[in-house]
């Protein structure tokens, strides 16, 4: 439903219990302007809820992206288990 709703030239996807560091947005887009990215993605920090420490989780790059794939990524990740590689 929010894809169709978006009216903005970029979309970009939070989840409810996630958040961004403060600069995130803004260094993704000098990335993507600097590179002429059509679309970018990243790693992300997971917060262990018993030490508050920061795990980095890598983003596990397909060996064949397409849009198709990084959406289905990003909208149903959470259905997947941590550091696979889809092909």
């Amino acid at each position: 439903v929010a894809l169709k709703e978006a009216k903005g030239q970029f979309i970009s996807f939070l989840d409810s219990d996630d958040i961004w560091h403060p600069t995130f947005l803004s260094e993704q887009l000098s990335f993507m302007k600097k590179k002429k990215a059509p679309i970018v993605f990243s790693s992300y920090r997971r917060i262990d809820e018993l030490t508050k420490d920061e795990i980095l989780v890598p983003f596990i790059v397909p060996s064949v992206v397409t849009y198709k794939s990084i959406l289905f990524l990003t909208l149903y990740s959470h259905l997947l288990p941590s550091m696979i590689e889809i092909s």
